[in-house]
């Protein structure tokens, strides 16, 4: 009893230390962001905003979005689930990591992907994993791609080859796990696996989680994955572009990738609820390196976090509402899943 109560005490201090450490980072980040600006200058850059860009924004935005739903979809094969269910799914677990900054939203969105298509935890949670990692993918070719075409200052340059780096690792490891699922299905290997995987513990777990790697295994999806992955890539920068012109920045279309490729790298590291601070921090330090001034490139992190941030986690709170996933939600937010 004694050591049930300790353990209690033990997750709920480490839930707290997380959340402290996650408003440290926030307050620094909104520190960084807002310091040597006059929030005067801010409000003027806002009044001269073209508001109608903002709407190509949000239809990029939302094209982005139904990119992601489509290769989730795919990811399911030979599984399926209603795209309309996915895109639920998409906005709550959204919602979620906005509240909690450390990815309890992406374990979420695998339970309720497993609900959704009908098959495991194990196996949803393989094709979530999949999912993030070719969207490092695209970032780590993106910063190559910058890395080639402008000069970048140190912390950046550094950020983005480790980040490449580690994806190269998680590739080749996606790499090995796919072809391990496909040889343990032949000969006299898949005997020996059955063997083995009824007498592990966890056998079953590793056995669904490898297939939710089947889809590599089907090569006429290689394809349209490769293509939804760009697709996300593309309309992710169109919508940073769009809000360029918005507040009527007229610098290089690279600004919009280099924004991109930033905020995807901040997304790693734990932050504040909401990415308040922490995002307009990176939004201010990338357009500076385009020549924009602080009070101009802190109003476009304003509201580029409006639009990509603020927006889908609304959605995501009325579609959990929608759903009834009210209960699993609140486990979620306590850290329980």
């Amino acid at each position: 009893m004694a050591e049930t109560v300790a353990l209690a005490r033990h997750i709920q201090f480490q839930k707290l230390a997380r959340l402290l450490a996650s408003l440290v980072i926030g307050l620094v980040g909104l520190y960084i962001a807002v310091r040597g600006i006059s929030w005067g200058a801010v409000m003027s850059v806002l009044a001269t905003t073209v508001w109608w860009w903002i709407v190509p924004a949000l239809i990029a935005l939302a094209a982005s979005w139904y990119g992601t739903i489509v290769r989730q979809d795919l990811l399911l094969h030979p599984y399926s689930a209603s795209r309309r269910r996915l895109a639920g799914i998409f906005l709550v677990s959204y919602m979620v990591n906005t509240i909690l900054p450390w990815k309890l939203g992406t374990i979420l969105r695998g339970y309720l992907v497993a609900r959704a298509s009908g098959t495991g935890v194990s196996f949803a949670m393989a094709t979530v994993v999949v999912d993030r990692i070719l969207d490092t993918a695209i970032v780590a070719i993106l910063f190559v791609i910058l890395v080639l075409l402008i000069p970048l200052p140190d912390w950046l340059r550094d950020s983005g080859i480790i980040v490449a780096f580690l994806t190269v690792l998680a590739l080749l490891g996606l790499g090995g796990l796919a072809l391990f699922a496909l040889l343990v299905n032949q000969g006299s290997l898949a005997q020996r696996y059955a063997h083995w995987r009824t007498r592990l513990r966890f056998g079953e777990v590793i056995h669904q989680s490898l297939r939710g790697l089947s889809v590599f295994q089907h090569r006429k999806l290689w394809l349209p994955l490769m293509w939804w992955t760009l697709f996300i890539a593309g309309t992710g920068i169109l919508t940073n572009y769009f809000v360029l012109l918005a507040l009527q920045i007229q610098i290089s279309w690279l600004a919009a990738v280099a924004v991109l490729v930033t905020l995807l790298l901040g997304s790693k590291v734990p932050a504040s609820p909401g990415q308040v601070g922490i995002f307009h921090a990176i939004a201010r330090a990338t357009l500076s390196l385009f020549g924009v001034a602080p009070a101009v490139g802190l109003a476009y992190g304003v509201v580029l976090h409006a639009l990509v941030v603020l927006l889908p986690a609304m959605l995501g709170a009325l579609a959990a509402f929608a759903e009834g996933q009210g209960p699993l939600i609140r486990r979620g937010l306590r850290g329980d899943l």
